[in-house]
């Protein structure tokens, strides 16, 4: 795409081509090629003051900051994003920037900051189901796990049938750590037959919205549910690789903390010894980027 729209001089075409390139890389775990993408279609966007490749350059650059652990430089990129969108595309890019600021006040444990009006939202809004893995995640981080049972049951009954847009992958993403956080390991087993088809990528929302690294670790964490250690270790040893080579700083410390919480529960002296090596890891990096959840969930186990 990007070699035909360049062959007949068509910059509507190259920036398509090159925001596809930025999703499909990322979504592939190759940063360095997604980069490259990117610094074209905000060199096409600027040079053509184009707003709606400026928007998507912008949405992209939040979700790099974001990849590398950068969640106060992401936070004043997903606002600019946000007022470039509203030019040309109005509340319609709203959307967008709440799964951004979610995916950075997650990070911060900052979503308590919103607990009544989510919890209100939750409880009012019975029929909505576009965000609702997303709702069944905030509820279960805020503690509400009745609201977030009912939202993850509401989802079983219909076989987690998503639509297949770009939004899926986070979409399972979110259903697998609510299964996980309930221990519904009936639910666990449906999502984990779904996520297989994402084992060797990333979970990777639209095509410049959020990226929460290696598929993989929510295979880890859903085989560990399940009581599949050894499938279990294996998905960790893909996150841990594949989030270092991505980048992927954040999202590399979670699959750390997973492996390590799985190694815990093998309890042999050998997997004792890698779980302290991943916990300090995890923890060097949860305090390097203030990763406050992290942190938290990291403390009992490493004192």
């Amino acid at each position: 795409l990007k070699r035909l729209s360049a062959s007949i001089s068509d910059d509507d075409a190259r920036g398509r081509a090159l925001s596809i390139d930025v999703y499909v890389s990322t979504e592939l775990g190759n940063r360095a090629r997604a980069d490259r993408a990117l610094d074209a279609l905000e060199e096409l966007g600027t040079l053509r003051q184009h707003l709606t490749f400026l928007w998507v350059a912008r949405n992209a650059r939040t979700m790099m900051a974001i990849l590398d652990g950068k969640f106060t430089t992401a936070e004043t990129l997903a606002g600019e994003a946000l007022s470039l969108g509203r030019q040309t595309h109005g509340t319609d890019v709203d959307g967008v920037y709440g799964m951004q600021m979610f995916a950075i006040r997650r990070e911060q444990s900052r979503l308590s900051e919103v607990a009544p009006v989510m919890k209100h939202f939750i409880e009012e809004n019975p029929e909505e189901s576009t965000w609702l893995p997303g709702f069944a995640l905030i509820a279960a981080d805020l503690g509400y796990r009745d609201a977030a049972q009912k939202r993850l049951s509401e989802l079983a009954r219909t076989g987690f049938a998503m639509p297949l847009d770009a939004k899926r992958s986070a979409s399972l993403s979110f259903v697998a750590e609510v299964a996980v956080s309930l221990g519904d390991t009936e639910a666990a087993q449906t999502i984990y037959d779904y996520m297989l088809e994402y084992k060797d990528m990333t979970i990777t929302a639209g095509v410049a919205t959020v990226c929460f690294g290696a598929a993989s670790r929510y295979l880890g964490m859903l085989s560990a549910a399940l009581g599949d250690f050894e499938e279990a270790a294996a998905h960790f040893e893909h996150a841990l690789e594949m989030n270092a080579a991505s980048g992927s700083r954040p999202w590399l410390a979670h699959a750390q903390a997973e492996y390590a919480n799985l190694l815990h529960k093998i309890g042999s002296k050998k997997a004792l010894q890698r779980a302290s090596s991943l916990s300090a890891q995890a923890w060097a990096t949860a305090a390097e980027l203030d990763m406050v959840r992290l942190k938290k969930r990291l403390q009992p186990t490493l004192h």
